[in-house]
């Protein structure tokens, strides 16, 4: 494994960012997310303390992401490049690309886990599972592979809140400019196509408190050993909504720290894509509040016009991570 000692260059006084906490309700009526300022300085502070204590590893799962995913790596190492009493690594788990996903991140300095065997499962939380077992850490972050705007000091901000020794988890938010009329870009606050047409109508159904998050699907979240040691991962892309779901009914509210991250861009997929995504995260969302849809007459299939049925994977994987 390549060790790499790091330290944070020196940069000048930021201003504050938002961090969004939703406090615990003494009752069971939903909660209010509240809001305290913080500032990227004592986020980078309060990094420099944890990485001179503990493991941090940062895994990025991508399939097809030659064209970003060396960038993302290359930012992360720039700014953790120099000498400093602490370990962070970089690990890209390329998951059946067909491109130079692998070559990329390799020469950008990540280490890369490559699955490609063909009978092995593939899968946004069967990529992390596989991180999560080669490279034993007490904080993990991750990030989507697919980001043309990446900012390294999102590591500082999901990281600063975490409670090393706790199973604690943060997740990512941010605004996301939707390209139009060529260079012209629309900006809004409001999640992705399948948040805000699956995820959210569900969770505010069974699960008020967390329909409250702004992006409540984020790829980009950190949390502790502590977290991932107690939880199984939910298949493919239900991972992420599964892991905030996990975290709060295993652990609270409480437990649960969204992180405002300014603005985010990447490649945005079609429709026909996003149905198959959109079906493990409703899967997930239904499992999670009790329904049993294996006894569902079109359970683990995506059904469409003119194409055969495809195969929506359910259930988890575990990670395995180590005491």
């Amino acid at each position: 494994m390549r060790v790499r000692k790091f330290a944070i260059s020196q940069t000048p006084a930021w201003p504050a960012i938002a961090i969004r906490v939703t406090i615990a309700a003494t009752s069971p009526q939903p909660t209010t997310p509240g809001m305290m300022r913080v500032s990227k300085n004592k986020a980078s502070i309060r990094f420099l303390e944890l990485a001179d204590s503990c493991r941090i590893t940062v895994l990025i799962p991508a399939r097809n992401e030659e064209a970003t995913v060396g960038e993302t790596v290359r930012t992360l190492l720039d700014r953790y490049c120099t000498s400093f009493d602490g370990c962070l690594t970089v690990a890209v788990i390329d998951d059946h690309s067909t491109d130079g996903t692998a070559a990329a991140a390799a020469k950008a300095g990540a280490e890369v886990i490559t699955r490609d065997n063909p009978k092995e499962a593939s899968g946004k939380a069967e990529s992390i599972a596989e991180g999560i077992r080669r490279f034993p850490s007490d904080i993990y972050a991750l990030f989507d592979a697919d980001i043309s705007n990446f900012d390294a000091t999102w590591l500082e901000l999901l990281c600063a809140p975490l409670s090393l020794g706790k199973p604690t988890l943060t997740k990512g938010s941010y605004n996301r400019p939707v390209r139009a009329d060529g260079d012209r870009f629309e900006r809004f606050l409001e999640g992705g196509r399948v948040t805000e047409l699956v995820a959210r109508p569900l969770l505010s159904m069974f699960f008020p408190e967390l329909a409250k998050f702004g992006q409540p699907l984020s790829g980009e979240v950190a949390f502790t050993k502590e977290l991932i040691r107690e939880l199984p991962l939910s298949a493919g892309y239900g991972f992420d909504v599964g892991l905030l779901l996990d975290t709060y009914l295993n652990f609270g509210i409480g437990s649960i720290v969204e992180i405002e991250l300014g603005e985010r861009i990447h490649n945005h997929q079609s429709l026909t894509a996003l149905s198959y995504q959109a079906s493990q995260v409703a899967s997930t969302i239904l499992m999670k509040a009790g329904i049993d849809i294996d006894a569902l007459p079109g359970a683990g299939r995506l059904v469409r016009p003119g194409k055969p049925d495809k195969h929506v994977p359910m259930g988890c994987v575990k990670s395995s991570q180590p005491s």
